[in-house]
């Protein structure tokens, strides 16, 4: 069953934080890392609907990058996908992405 993250008001805290530095066009990136089973999936769907809901994107992806058997062109496939890109050529991938992401 998945979290709400309204229930849990310190998974709730760390969205808004997120949410404080999504908005701080002087960050560039935000890393999010912790034992498994603490809630990093669950704050980063909090953080993807409230993202959403306040619009600050055109788009918004989830994309899970594993340890283990880390695939590039896989994730680049799964974000052309989620963009509703549809290609034949895997080599191209990053630039559809690119050009995609550009409008």
């Amino acid at each position: 069953s998945q979290t709400n993250i309204v229930q849990v008001p310190s998974l709730r805290q760390h969205v808004e934080r997120l949410l404080e530095y999504v908005q701080d066009r002087s960050i560039k990136k935000i890393g999010i890392w912790g034992l498994f089973g603490v809630g990093k999936t669950t704050i980063l769907e909090g953080l993807k609907e409230e993202v959403e809901k306040l619009r600050l994107f055109d788009v918004v992806l989830q994309v899970a990058v594993p340890k283990e058997s880390y695939d590039l062109c896989k994730m680049q496939c799964e974000i052309l996908k989620d963009l509703g890109v549809q290609t034949e050529h895997q080599n191209q991938a990053e630039n559809l992405i690119s050009s995609a992401l550009a409008g």
